[in-house]
């Protein structure tokens, strides 16, 4: 799993503040400088950019392949989540001083192997596993943090599944693992 110094993680939260900032002024995130930032900011890594407003989720958008610089994507994914999820209306102006930004690096996701539902439920970690489950087109994950909602293994897989579009669990869905480093 990656770490980050403190430096590293205050570059990481002001990039989203900025990306947010710069949506309302000019309508799109600032441009990006590789070769400016640190390197471990540099590294391909994917994320999620997470809002809430006064203790509600107010937008949240990710990358869960690691296409671009784990700097890149949170530009991209703030501003996303900001202005492009289709659950909410566009951020204003006036909330900006309202809202908690938080960071979600995830670690490159892993393949479970199991043999049943049962032997899946019981490989899960309750708040440290996030999860995605795929088959025929259909592909959905819920970060670690959901645990915090959804408290019970098979509570939590059975949403998950729901959320890709799929009606139960079948011994073909393919399902990987990840952790994430949070930054707030």
């Amino acid at each position: 799993m990656i770490e980050l110094d403190e430096v590293c993680k205050d570059i990481v939260l002001s990039t989203a503040k900025e990306a947010i900032i710069r949506g309302l002024e000019l309508g799109h995130p600032p441009k990006i400088d590789i070769d400016y930032y640190p390197r471990p900011l540099k590294l391909k890594l994917g994320t999620f950019v997470t809002l809430h407003k006064h203790g509600k989720l107010r937008g949240c958008i990710g990358h869960l392949d690691a296409s671009q610089s784990l700097i890149a994507d949170v530009n991209e994914n703030a501003y996303s989540a900001a202005f492009k999820d289709y659950r909410f209306d566009a951020v204003a102006p006036t909330e900006l001083d309202n809202l908690n930004i938080s960071v979600s690096i995830l670690d490159r996701p892993q393949i479970m192997d199991f043999q049943s539902k049962k032997d899946l439920l019981k490989k899960l970690v309750p708040n440290e596993d996030g999860l995605i489950v795929s088959k025929a087109g259909h592909r959905a994950t819920f970060l670690p943090q959901v645990w915090e909602h959804l408290k019970e293994p098979d509570e939590f897989l059975t949403a998950l599944i729901s959320k890709a579009g799929l009606t139960s669990f079948e011994a073909d869905i393919k399902v990987e693992r990840y952790s994430v480093l949070e930054v707030a």
